[in-house]
């Protein structure tokens, strides 16, 4: 089975150009303004900027254990000469079908503002935002997808070999975000501060594909194609007729917590609260789009094969008139890479801070991302014109990562993963992000001492 769309934004999620997944460099900082909202609806309530203005924030995340380039031929410097930008370089893995996985996440923050006295504070932004998953896909038909595509590829495939998978998924969506964020304190005593705040979104979406399978039977008729017997599994998508093909909403909910008692915090009218401890407790991404031209599909093929021609499997329109036993939807519900969001935060000496996150994703159907779980410490020193963090994280349970940001000023350059610039080891993600802001700071009143 191949050309088929779901075929082909499974590849595209694999050899897409990407560049940080979360931002850890930017979003725990207290100069995060706009930006902290992507982590923690609330955390604008206690910021240091009174007023901050993205103009511009391109970030993006590729990982993988699919596909890598070696080490001895990996260029980092030439993306398109062995660099990850040269989909022939790669190679693929000889590992079996488990815990096979790759993710991909791109997302362009275009202007938006955010407001804080305080006591409330108010945030708009509109962005596009690009991200594709794949757990436990068997090589062979990641192999067969890929490596499809380019005319001259030696792929190796057993030819007319039974074989079987169980449940494994991909899917893949591009939506646009036009959002308001609303937060306010709800106690300043000195001992504590209370923040709550939301973010409503319009969703626009561009196009949605997945793929969920329970059980599967399938060989290999040739190197690039696929035949299915048995098949327990629903899928389904959008042929796009222009740029937005469906609608939705979405909604991140966040609360805030802060505690250093002190004599000035009771006092302080500078719109900022100092804090000893910081936690923050967040849902992200709850929501989805609806595509009316979309169609979703169920198979449950117990007895007999499917009627899966190959040669014909060229438009996701025309698969009820392919294949028999099909239960279909003439929409596709598509939802949001659902996820829950910790926070934490330790003021060292109002200079070096040591933030915490714990981000888990909320997967509760087939058509949705799956957004792989972090976990990460982040030292950093902090100042209103320069700032320096090394995100430490832990990837989806089984990578762990090193990276850098810096801040100069209001641009900011930074990754999460600092391997893939050098040739320490094998190709397999790349990560980074780059963003230019304008900002007006609070004049805060500093504490001569916080009495913990």
């Amino acid at each position: 089975m191949k050309y088929i769309y779901f075929s082909l934004m499974l590849f595209f999620s694999i050899a897409n150009l990407s560049f940080g997944q979360n931002l850890l460099g930017i979003v725990n900082s207290n100069y995060a303004g706009v930006m902290g909202t992507y982590l923690n609806p609330s955390s604008i309530s206690n910021s240091k900027l009174k007023l901050d203005v993205n103009i511009f924030t391109f970030g993006g995340h590729l990982q993988n254990n699919y596909y890598f380039i070696p080490s001895s031929t990996y260029n980092p410097l030439n993306p398109f000469t062995n660099g990850f930008a040269n989909f022939k370089a790669y190679q693929g893995y000889n590992t079996n079908n488990k815990h096979n996985y790759l993710y991909t996440k791109e997302q362009l923050h275009l202007p938006s503002v955010m407001y804080s006295n305080g006591k409330k504070a108010f945030g708009f932004h509109l962005s596009w935002r690009f991200e594709s998953d794949t757990k436990n896909a068997p090589n062979d038909v990641v192999r067969c997808l890929y490596e499809g595509m380019f005319e001259g590829r030696n792929t190796t495939q057993e030819l007319y070999t039974d074989k079987h998978a169980d449940k494994f998924h991909f899917a893949i969506a591009s939506w646009e975000e036009l959002g308001g964020t609303y937060s306010k304190t709800v106690v300043n005593d000195g001992q504590k501060f209370i923040a709550v705040g939301i973010t409503g979104n319009l969703l626009l979406g561009n196009t949605a594909y997945y793929y969920n399978n329970k059980k599967i039977d399938y060989y290999f008729e040739d190197t690039t194609s696929i035949s299915f017997n048995e098949m327990h599994s629903d899928f389904g998508g959008v042929k796009p007729s222009g740029l937005i093909n469906g609608f939705g909403i979405g909604a991140d909910l966040g609360l805030t917590y802060c505690l250093g008692d002190s004599s000035e915090n009771r006092n302080n009218n500078s719109g900022y609260y100092y804090y000893k401890f910081k936690f923050g407790a967040a849902i992200l991404d709850v929501g989805g789009i609806r595509y009316g031209n979309g169609k979703t599909y169920r198979i449950n093929s117990y007895e007999g094969a499917a009627n899966l021609d190959g040669n014909k499997l060229d438009d996701i329109e025309n698969l009820d008139d392919q294949v028999d036993g099909l239960e279909i939807k003439d929409h596709l519900n598509f939802y949001l890479p659902t996820a829950l969001s910790l926070q934490f935060d330790y003021n060292v000496n109002d200079l070096i801070f040591v933030s915490a996150n714990f981000i888990h994703n909320i997967r509760f159907t087939g058509g949705q991302i799956r957004r792989p779980t972090i976990l990460a410490v982040t030292p950093r020193y902090e100042k209103r014109w320069l700032e320096i963090s090394l995100p430490l994280s832990l990837y989806d349970w089984r990578l762990p990562r090193i990276g850098f940001e810096i801040r100069a000023y209001n641009i900011a350059f930074g990754t999460e993963k600092l391997g893939w610039l050098f040739k320490f080891q094998n190709y397999t993600g790349v990560d980074g992000y780059i963003s230019l802001r304008y900002n007006i700071g609070k004049k805060i009143i500093k504490p001569t001492k916080l009495l913990f």
